[in-house]
Parts: C-alpha cells; sequence; structure tokens
C-alpha cells in the first residue's frame, strides 16, 4: 500500500469518526432538549404534540412542536402570578429550522406562532414591531433599509395570515408610537384608543436576541384575535419558555387595556 493510499484511508477514517461523533453529540443534545422541554411542560401545565422530523441539524424535513395549556394541570407548588399567566386559550406553535429539500438545500430559519383567540381589535388590523436590535423603528426614516424591511414584515404577514388577508394588509398605514418607544404601528384604525401601546411596547421590547436571533417580535392584532409572531424557528427549552412568557404578559396587557 503507498503512502497517498494510506493518507486517503486515514482521511475517511478520521472523517466518518468525526461525524459519528458530532451525530451522537446532536442526539445527545436532542433528547435532552425533549426532556427539558417535558419537564417544563408537567411543571407549567402545558401540552405537547411532537409532529415532524425529530429535531436535529442538517435535517431535511420540518420539526413542529405545538404547544397548548392544560387547564388546572400544572404541578409546581411554587407558582407565581407569572407562572399562572400560562392558563387561558392560546397555542404556540413552533416550526424548527430545517435545510429545504430541492435547488441548492437552502437552510429554512422556521418560524415561531403565539395565538389567542383574544384580545381582539374587531374590525381592523393592527400590527406592533419591536424595535430593531439596534433599538431602532423599521419606519425610522433615517435607516436607510428601513422600507426594506417595512416590506418584509408586510411580505411575512401575508405568509403567515395567507391571501385572505390580502387587502386588509394593504389597508395598513403607519400610526403613531408611544414617544421613545421605537415602535413599529401599522393599523387600519388607530390602536391607541383600544391598547395601552406604552406597556405592550415595553414589553416587547425586552425581547432577548439570544433565543431568536435577529428578527424581533412582530405583534398583530384583529377579529381573529392576537398573533405574536418571530420569523425563526426556536429550538430551545428556554426559548420556548421565554417566548411564552412574553406573549402572555403581552395578551394580559392587550385585554386588560
Amino acid at each position: 500500500m503507498d503512502s497517498e493510499t494510506l493518507g486517503v484511508i486515514v482521511f475517511v477514517i478520521l472523517f466518518l469518526g468525526f461525524f459519528a461523533y458530532m451525530l451522537r453529540d446532536q442526539i445527545i443534545q436532542s433528547k435532552a432538549d425533549r426532556q427539558a422541554l417535558d419537564r417544563l411542560a408537567s411543571q407549567r401545565g402545558w401540552r405537547i404534540k411532537r409532529q415532524g422530523a425529530r429535531p436535529g441539524r442538517g435535517r431535511k424535513s420540518a420539526a413542529r412542536i405545538i404547544i397548548t395549556p392544560v387547564a388546572g394541570e400544572s404541578t409546581d407548588d411554587n407558582d407565581d402570578q407569572e407562572e399562572e399567566a400560562d392558563g387561558g386559550d392560546w397555542r404556540l406553535e413552533v416550526l424548527q429550522p430545517y435545510r429545504e429539500r430541492g435547488g441548492h438545500g437552502g437552510q429554512n430559519p422556521g418560524e415561531t406562532l403565539f395565538h389567542a383567540p383574544a384580545p381582539r381589535f374587531d374590525g381592523a388590523m393592527a400590527v406592533i414591531a419591536a424595535p430593531t436590535p439596534a433599538g431602532a423603528s423599521l419606519l425610522d426614516p433615517a435607516r436607510m433599509i428601513a422600507g426594506t424591511e417595512t416590506r418584509r414584515l408586510l411580505a411575512d404577514l401575508e405568509t403567515i395570515l395567507g391571501a385572505d388577508a390580502k387587502e386588509r394588509i394593504k389597508a395598513l398605514t403607519p400610526c403613531p408610537a408611544p414617544d421613545e418607544s421605537a415602535l413599529t404601528v401599522l393599523a387600519s384604525a388607530d390602536p391607541s384608543a383600544s391598547f395601552d401601546l406604552r406597556e405592550i411596547g415595553r414589553i416587547l421590547g425586552g425581547w432577548d436576541a439570544k433565543y431568536w436571533l435577529t428578527p424581533p417580535p412582530r405583534l398583530v392584532l384583529g377579529d381573529e384575535g392576537m398573533l405574536l409572531f418571530v420569523k425563526s424557528g426556536l429550538e430551545s427549552p428556554e426559548g420556548m419558555s421565554a417566548f411564552l412568557r412574553m406573549a402572555n404578559a403581552v395578551r394580559h396587557a392587550a385585554a386588560e387595556s
């Protein structure tokens, strides 16, 4: 066996060993995340439904996690008011990142959606976006990409809400936001008369970029109730828990307005 052939064999063995190590690490992490999420569900009264591929990097099909509340099933004796906010009528759906089939196999970032039938903005629609990581509004005229980001927001809305919402989305126009909030507010009617935008902005402004990287959360209020979404699929139990806390805090703040 010449040295070149031996080198190729060694390289293949090392590559396979590295691949096996990464796969094992991925499986262990996936199992740990699954167990951590199940523990949270037991403590906070959630029902978890898993669909599609099991979580893991590089998968070629979508893994979807659906979380809903189960009334009266929280087992944590130390529940505080924030934990009790997990009750009510809501649904969290997480489409986790995956590699798309066909083409060049691009990475789909997934999405995270929280929906509740109340509170509602009857006969109108309002979209409220948290500030960017730099603390700016998407409508800030000083930012050259403001128009691009706003168009992307509207395109995301059409994708999530469906073609039936296209005309309602077209009716959205910029509305005043509370001073120094850096919120983006688009609406077909003034939402400030129905909702405490300052308090909603305070909650949305606390989004944590370590869980849902670049896109800040967007809130939609309309006839169908409340939708809070992020255009990335949360993968860690801690991220899902943090997002649920924010969503339920917004839900309660909007309902009490």
